[in-house]
Parts: C-alpha cells; sequence; structure tokens
C-alpha cells in the first residue's frame, strides 16, 4: 500500500493530510476478498501497470490531473469487493458492483477533496466508464474502435478516454508480462472451480471437465490479450516491446506443451519490461 500512496503523491494528485492514505486505500484493500485470481494483488499489479504504461506514452497523450486521478482510481478498484464469480452466476453485473461500491468509498473518504464540486461528477463518470470498460463483455468492441483511430493528433475527449479505456485493459490483461504468468493463469481456473462447486458446473461457460489449459491459453493470449496490445502499439509506437513479448509469448504457447512451459524462461528476453521502466 506504501507504493500506491508513493504513486499518487510522486503525480501531486493528493495533499500530505489527505486521507486517502490514510483511509481510503486501507479499505480498499479490506474489501478486496482472499479470491485466488480478483484480489487485490490483482488490483494493485493493474494499478501499477496503467501508472507505468501512461509514464511510457505520456508525451503523446498527456492527461490532465483530474483523468490520472480517474484512471489510478478506477485500475485500484475496478474489481473491489469482487466475490470470486463470473457475470454468468452474479445477482449484478460485477463491473457495475464495483462501480457503485467505488462511488460511495469515495464519498466517504471525500478523496476528491482536490478538485473543485464541479469536476466531481466528472471524476464518477470516467471511473465509472474505466472500470465498466474491464467487462470482457464489450472488449471487442472496444478493441474495434482503437483500430478506427488513425492517430492522436488533436484527439476528441471521446479519443481520449477511449485510450484511458486501452490503458486499464492492457494493465488487466498485463499478466503475461510477469513472471508468475503461468500461476495467474492456474488462479482463475481455482476460481472458475470454486464458482462451478458452488453453482454447479453447468451454469458455467467452459466445460472445466474438457478444460485444456495450454491450448486455452493460447486462443486466449492470441485472440484477446494481442488484439489489443496490437492495436495500442499502432497508436503508441512506445508499446511495441509490449506487444512484441506477447508475440513471443503467443509463440512459445504454440509449441509448448504442460510440462516444458516455463515463465521465467519465456520472458527472459523482455528483460522484465515493467520492473525495469519503473527504475
Amino acid at each position: 500500500m506504501i507504493m500506491i500512496w508513493t504513486i499518487f503523491k510522486e503525480l501531486n494528485l493528493i495533499d500530505n493530510n489527505n486521507i486517502i492514505g490514510l483511509m481510503f486505500i486501507p479499505e480498499v484493500y479490506k474489501l478486496y476478498h482472499n479470491n485466488p485470481y480478483n484480489n487485490f494483488k490483482h488490483a494493485f499489479v493493474v494499478f501499477r501497470n496503467s501508472y507505468l504504461i501512461y509514464r511510457k506514452i505520456k508525451h503523446q497523450i498527456e492527461l490532465t490531473k483530474l483523468e490520472l486521478f480517474s484512471l489510478l482510481i478506477a485500475a485500484l478498484c475496478h474489481d473491489i469487493d469482487h466475490p470470486g464469480i463470473t457475470n454468468k452466476n452474479a445477482k449484478k453485473i460485477l463491473e457495475e458492483h464495483h462501480v457503485s461500491v467505488v462511488i460511495s468509498l469515495m464519498s466517504k473518504h471525500n478523496i476528491m477533496d482536490r478538485f473543485d464540486d464541479i469536476k466531481r461528477p466528472e471524476i464518477i463518470q470516467i471511473i465509472s466508464d474505466l472500470i465498466l470498460s474491464t467487462n470482457m463483455q464489450y472488449h471487442n468492441d472496444i478493441v474495434t474502435k482503437l483500430s478506427n483511430i488513425k492517430k492522436f493528433n488533436n484527439i476528441s475527449d471521446r479519443d481520449k478516454l477511449l485510450a484511458m479505456k486501452g490503458i486499464i485493459k492492457m494493465a488487466d490483461l498485463s499478466n503475461e508480462l510477469s513472471e508468475e504468468a503461468d500461476l495467474w493463469s492456474y488462479a482463475i481456473i481455482d476460481e472458475f472451480k470454486k464458482e462451478a462447486v458452488e453453482f454447479g458446473p453447468d451454469t458455467m461457460s467452459i466445460d472445466l471437465t474438457k478444460y485444456n489449459h495450454m491450448k486455452s491459453q493460447s486462443w486466449f493470449v492470441s485472440n484477446i490479450v494481442l488484439r489489443l496490445y496490437v492495436e495500442m502499439s499502432i497508436l503508441f509506437p512506445l508499446l511495441c516491446d509490449f506487444r512484441n513479448a506477447i508475440e513471443r509469448r503467443v509463440s512459445i504457447y504454440s509449441t509448448a506443451s504442460e510440462s516444458s512451459i516455463n515463465s521465467v524462461n519465456l520472458l527472459e528476453s523482455t528483460n522484465n519490461i515493467f520492473n525495469s521502466m519503473n527504475k
């Protein structure tokens, strides 16, 4: 939690006495459940990587303090109070629930006090839009819209928001750039298995009895993750390192067996991109 506070301070988004570090962040931590995948560690990874991705491309798309604050709060809270199940078995669309929880928490701790009252509805709207964009139901639509943007010169507010969605989604799908990539990929399956036990296997969108981890990961990274990284790297050429790392991951997935795949070896050539950016 100290690093979260440090990033907000580095970006001059909070005052020394701001309650965000004293009460808001610890409460966010407490509201993340001990799920195999959708937990606070995942939230922190998305927060950190959203910050690092933006820092790499900020010369091309400079966000205002309001927009950057909104992006980072959305990243940190995008899965807050996640019950460890999918939308298929949830009583309410999970992303809508995350939005409701964070808005309530922001109001409780008055963390927008650095901004004028007239700006606060805009902050809430951006945070809502960004968290809702992490719903995979909208993934293809967002990627298609990104592909329709030719360049980010004199961009509209709508295109700027779309770029922010691209950033948070890249961070949300950045596990394949991590030395713990395989651990994360198995963690989400563990979460699916727990859901299947609680609600019944017939309620799941995948048949876990026929699940092949390597083939499924290969398809997901090739068709979901890589498409996003390709479009974002076209718009922001400095993100090509990330795209190249995902392409190498896809190549190895296509030839590796369950027993031979090794995260550290796979990612050796990427030189641990995110960590090197943070130095």
